[in-house]
């Protein structure tokens, strides 16, 4: 009896080393699945950043093409309109 009492502690104590020894690996595991996880965020903020700043430059550069775009349409306009004033002009002077 007293052997089996001795026995059974010693497995309890076995199976309770087991135990903490896992636990501690487990820790180490968190521990570095915690630094992974980390450093992924890092690299994944440095991509959405820079990806955010070449959108950014992409757009100034969109619309700096539009305003000159614009620009040489309203200055096209304007000369439509003063060609049109000038023919009218003409029009005006022969009808009299």
């Amino acid at each position: 009896m007293q052997k089996t009492l001795e026995e059974a502690r010693k497995a309890d104590e076995r199976q309770l080393r087991n135990m903490r020894e896992q636990e501690k690996k487990n820790e180490q595991a968190a521990r570095e699945q915690a630094k992974q996880d980390a450093e992924a965020a890092r690299e994944q903020a440095k991509r959405d950043a820079e990806a955010a700043e070449k959108a950014a430059k992409d757009a100034a550069r969109q619309a700096e093409i539009d305003r000159k775009r614009q620009k040489a349409i309203d200055e096209a306009a304007a000369r439509v309109k003063a060609a049109e004033s000038a023919y009218q002009s003409e029009l005006a002077k022969k009808g009299k």
